[in-house]
């Protein structure tokens, strides 16, 4: 499939799917108390989830209005869970079954099980739990019951590892505090209060927890960044707003593009309305993205150095190695990605820094390395690029974001 270079500005308002972050936690949620999940995610890492906490003993029923998600028996003896493409879930499941006395095994596909598990595993032990992986990779296992308080520092800050450990504590009726520098996406303690079961238990339900899940900024970023790339585009929709998931629009502002947003829902999330729009000339200089500014946009770093390589000036993302445990050394690919395609991109150190100069990007093929992130991002400098931009697994892409491609037709992108 080709995406092809647009030559007039792309216009619409978009409807963007459930957010896939908070889908997974509601999808846990179900484990602990009767869950309704209402609008999610229906992308890979979603299924591979809700496969996970069937296995775990939640029970399911579908309906017309979403998912009827309750506690279930827990399985007696060990549980083996394929995660797929989803740390996320990977993480999760060793978090819940360091709150319970059963073993839980996590596998997952090439890319899941090239990835390390991180300090949750060390976490996990400190805690009076057992944990364990292949060189510190997945496979992993975990096994509690975790006991007594504990107190994590969780640096740099991790919304996985941090929604891990309190999955743990609710199940386990443990204490859980940390600390975290940067910050890391909240959407778990939010859930989680919002559901009365954390920081305190506020006794059973008899009606589900309804969780109405918000579009996923991370999909927005993709079409924000495809007006972005064309002059007096203009690009609206609703979309979640927590400010730890809109740094790329932060970013956008920053750069010299219109971002307007109006405040809609506040609990336990933060929704509206926003619109990106092009002004036609952007101003030249020099940026830096680092600390809590690039945590808050760790998923779209490869959509912001796209869209950097149309800009007069250098930016330079101070990753801090964040990049490099991703479904891919996500460092590496967004530098190749730029660099085939004819703009400039180095990394030095840790830091990746693309020096822009508008019609730097000429098209051509790329290796997106199985990476749906990377994918996505192709796919925008296709947009923006001079003969467009040929992609192998665009299939991949609907991991991110399912129904990318008809949300670009939508607003003019041409594909063949």
């Amino acid at each position: 499939m080709k995406v092809q270079p647009s030559r007039s500005p792309l216009r619409g308002k978009v409807r963007i799917p459930g957010d896939k972050s908070i889908t997974i936690r509601a999808l846990f949620l179900g484990l602990l108390l009767p869950v309704r999940v209402v609008g999610g995610s229906i992308g890979k890492d979603a299924r591979s989830a809700l496969s996970a906490v069937r296995i775990l003993g939640a029970r399911v029923q579908t309906g017309r209005q979403g998912l009827r998600i309750w506690p279930g028996a827990s399985p007696t003896g060990e549980s083996r869970i394929h995660a797929g493409n989803s740390g996320t879930t990977a993480r999760f499941c060793l978090g819940w079954a360091a709150g319970g006395k059963e073993p839980v095994w996590v596998e997952g596909d090439k890319s899941l099980l090239s990835r390390k598990v991180g300090r949750l595993n060390e976490d996990i032990r400190h805690w009076g739990g057992q944990a364990g992986g292949t060189k510190g990779c997945f496979p992993a296992f975990a096994c509690g019951p975790v006991q007594g308080p504990f107190r994590a520092s969780i640096i740099p800050g991790s919304g996985t590892r941090k929604g891990a450990l309190l999955l743990a504590a609710v199940r386990s009726g443990a204490s859980i505090s940390w600390k975290e520098d940067p910050l890391s996406r909240d959407h778990t303690e939010r859930l989680f209060a919002a559901a009365g079961c954390w920081p305190r238990v506020e006794g059973s339900r008899s009606e589900p927890y309804w969780a109405e899940i918000p579009p996923d900024p991370s999909a927005f970023a993709v079409l924000a960044t495809a007006a972005a790339m064309i002059p007096r585009s203009k690009i609206g929709g609703k979309v979640l707003t927590n400010l730890r998931r809109t740094g790329l629009l932060r970013f956008l502002g920053k750069a010299g593009i219109t971002v307007k947003h109006n405040r809609e829902e506040v609990w336990p999330e933060l929704v509206g309305r926003v619109q990106v729009e092009h002004p036609g000339e952007l101003p030249q200089g020099d940026l830096i993205v680092e600390g809590q500014d690039l945590m808050d946009m760790i998923d779209e770093v490869p959509l912001a150095a796209v869209f950097a390589t149309t800009r007069r000036g250098t930016t330079r993302f101070r990753t801090g190695g964040l990049l490099r445990n991703k479904e891919s050394d996500r460092l590496e690919g967004t530098a190749d990605l730029i660099t085939t395609l004819g703009g400039n991109a180095l990394i030095e150190g840790e830091d990746l820094v693309v020096k822009g100069s508008p019609g730097s990007l000429k098209g051509g093929k790329v290796d997106t390395r199985a990476d749906h992130r990377l994918v996505l991002a192709a796919a925008v400098a296709g947009i923006g690029s001079d003969e467009g931009v040929d992609l192998s697994e665009n299939e991949w892409g609907g991991i991110a974001f399912p129904g990318w491609q008809e949300a670009l037709e939508g607003v003019g992108v041409l594909f063949s």
